[in-house]
């Protein structure tokens, strides 16, 4: 038996063939659904839906194994973003192609498809491990991935570069993120196949809190995350304010963040929208190239977070102290304004717009102990002191 982390480490054996002999930089389309980057990948002369996650390993679903009928050649004790572990399997795949790239001989383990995941209808995640002998830039304007072994071939500002440090045998990246004015910094994950901007991990917070860093707004207990392996366990929660933080030449200021219970910081796919990124997993630079080197962002209030559970649309965390009397974790909500959402398929919703959009909206909940009630939520600005 191995142990495996989405975000440790992994040994995938591959060699890969370059069909490319101008050395032009190979362009793929992606699909941005919901924050998450899809790519076609074709796998026995098939195309496939893959997420490119610079955060996770090679993985297929169990579907796909089915499909292939492909044998275990190993087992694994793999540890997703919410730090939850299972034994999984992993499986050889003699040939993985994305566009002219041909990987041989990559092993990638499999697990089920959980909660939300199931919407995206992915049948597998291409990870950093597959990559790691190779630039890749992510362009969110253009809708495309490239990929290269040559930075030249790149439109690309070299002196946006920092370096990027590659941890364990599946090369997850890490870069620094400042904090503020000063140079207090610290080492973060970029994953790609984060929702959001950046996490923060619970386990360090303290640290920022003490150098007055980042401001608490609100605490709470409940579960909102959901990854790998589900939804994360009810417990106490806690909702930040960043003032500034920056990665290279871009300043983002009032960021508002939960945090993780995950060891691990990490900035996620949705920093892709504020500028072009791009992992030199050769030389081990990190280039980040912003649209705007600022920008601040205006927030609405966040009353509670929704999540799902066994397929049904539910409370996650209340951050309100008024409403934390009248809903609370596990709470199902039963109905949005005219939105019947008993009668809604779950991916429906997951995939639709935010419930958050309409200056008020009325939300119809169905509490643990059966009682029926509605509840009339106003926008309302986030402020903050100065």
């Amino acid at each position: 038996m191995k142990k495996l982390s989405l975000y440790l480490s992994v040994l995938i054996l591959w060699s890969s063939c370059d069909n490319n002999p101008d050395k032009k930089p190979l362009e793929i389309d992606f699909e941005y659904l919901k924050q998450k980057i899809i790519i076609p990948v074709e796998i026995d002369n098939q195309t496939y839906r893959f997420c490119l996650d610079t955060g996770s390993v090679t993985r297929i679903s169990t579907e796909l194994r089915d499909k292939l009928s492909l044998k275990s050649i190993d087992q694994w004790q793999l540890t997703d973003g919410n730090d939850r572990s299972q034994m999984v399997a992993s499986f050889m795949l003699e040939k993985v192609t994305i566009g002219s790239l041909e990987f041989n001989q990559v092993e990638a383990v499999s697990s089920p498809k959980y909660g939300a995941f199931k919407c995206f209808d992915f049948d597998g995640y291409i990870g950093s491990d597959l990559l790691q002998d190779y630039i890749l830039q992510i362009d969110f304007e253009d809708k495309k991935i490239r990929i290269t072994k040559d930075i030249e071939s790149l439109s690309i500002d070299p002196y946006l570069g920092q370096e990027m440090y590659l941890i364990n045998r599946q090369k997850t990246p890490y870069v620094r993120l400042n904090f503020g004015q000063s140079s207090f910094r610290d080492l973060v994950m970029v994953d790609k196949g984060m929702h959001g901007i950046y996490d923060l991990s619970l386990e360090t917070h303290k640290r920022l809190l003490d150098h007055q860093k980042i401001n608490l707004i609100a605490k709470s207990n409940g579960a909102a995350t959901t990854s790998a392996f589900g939804l994360e366990k009810e417990r106490e929660q806690f909702l930040f304010h960043f003032p500034s933080i920056s990665i290279g030449d871009f300043t983002l200021i009032n960021h508002v963040n939960k945090g993780t219970h995950a060891k691990n910081f990490r900035i996620g796919a949705k920093l892709l929208e504020y500028g072009r990124m791009t992992f030199d997993f050769i030389n081990e630079e990190f280039y980040f190239e912003p649209h705007q080197k600022k920008v601040t962002l205006e927030l609405n209030k966040l009353f509670f977070n929704i999540t799902s559970m066994d397929e049904k649309i539910i409370v996650g965390i209340v951050w309100d102290e008024n409403l934390k009397q009248k809903i609370q974790f596990g709470d199902e909500i039963i109905a949005v304004n005219d939105w019947d959402l008993t009668k809604t398929e779950y991916c429906d919703f997951f995939l639709g717009p935010s419930v958050f959009n309409e200056e008020s909206s009325s939300f119809r909940f169905r509490s643990q102990k059966d009682s029926v009630f509605t509840l009339e939520i106003k926008r309302e600005k986030m402020v903050f002191g100065e």
